[in-house]
């Protein structure tokens, strides 16, 4: 597939995100502690209710497969560039890899932000390499003060400055909203 072909294809899977993450609702979101009135969030959950919803609202007839978790430890080529890895969602077409790979994804909860250096660098490699992933995707979940999006912010422009053309970093700070994306404000000179 051509860049074009491609980037059609990531503007089809991007509509169907947005309309899966407004579709996740608040025991997905934040999970009840039993015998408390206590929450937690648990990437896991999340994930779990954002493949559903990605399976119901991509189209029929899509030109790649939705697939969590799989863990690239022993692929011939990924494992090699990339280390043992295991991405939360994968976009693509198994075992193929050549114009096959959509999308990356990885997911973190607004607990875990400073685990998001380690999701960059997954999601940098697996985009930089050749017939690799188009784009890659960062999700930070979660209701918190704007600490967290501030921390993610500062972490997605140390690391992925070079790389926010196949990078984009989207917030989802409230359940039944739709993920927002991080664009970095432009300074004026």
């Amino acid at each position: 597939m051509t860049g074009g072909i491609m980037e059609n294809e990531y503007e089809i899977f991007m509509g169907a995100l947005l309309k899966a993450t407004a579709l996740i609702a608040p025991e997905f979101f934040d999970l009840q502690v039993a015998s408390t009135d206590a929450t937690i969030y648990r990437e896991r959950v999340y994930c779990y209710e954002l493949y559903h919803q990605l399976r119901q609202t991509l189209p029929i007839g899509f030109p790649f497969t939705l697939q969590g978790e799989i863990d690239k430890r022993n692929h011939p080529i990924i494992s090699k560039a990339c280390g043992a890895i295991k991405p939360d969602l994968l976009v693509h077409r198994p075992g193929d890899m050549e114009n096959s790979n959509l999308v990356v994804v990885e997911v973190k909860s607004v607990t875990n932000v400073s685990q998001l250096k380690k999701d960059f660098k997954t999601l940098r490699c697996m985009t930089s390499l050749e017939n690799g992933y188009f784009r890659g995707i960062s999700v930070l979940f979660g209701q918190n003060n704007d600490d967290p999006y501030n921390k993610a912010a500062r972490l997605y422009k140390k690391h992925c400055a070079d790389a926010t053309e196949r990078i984009h970093l989207f917030f989802h700070k409230l359940p039944r909203n739709p993920i927002e994306r991080y664009i970095e404000e432009q300074q004026t000179p």
